[in-house]
């Protein structure tokens, strides 16, 4: 049976991302996020490297 070999830095990097994603997942969403949906669009189609682009951000409150 072989094991897997990872670096010391991989490992802390994994560390870190498992790390910040348990901590997003169970902190409570504040009052306002948990009532709207948000849609982001890129204006124009996917930029190329150096092109400038316009992102729309639209929110929709939930009726509760």
């Amino acid at each position: 049976m072989r094991g897997i070999k990872i670096s010391k830095i991989a490992a802390l990097w994994l560390l870190m991302v498992l790390m910040v994603g348990f901590g997003r997942a169970t902190k409570e969403l504040p009052p306002l996020e948990r009532n709207i949906d948000g849609a982001m669009m890129i204006i124009g189609g996917v930029p190329k490297v150096g092109e400038s682009f316009e992102i729309v951000y639209r929110i929709k409150i939930k009726e509760t």
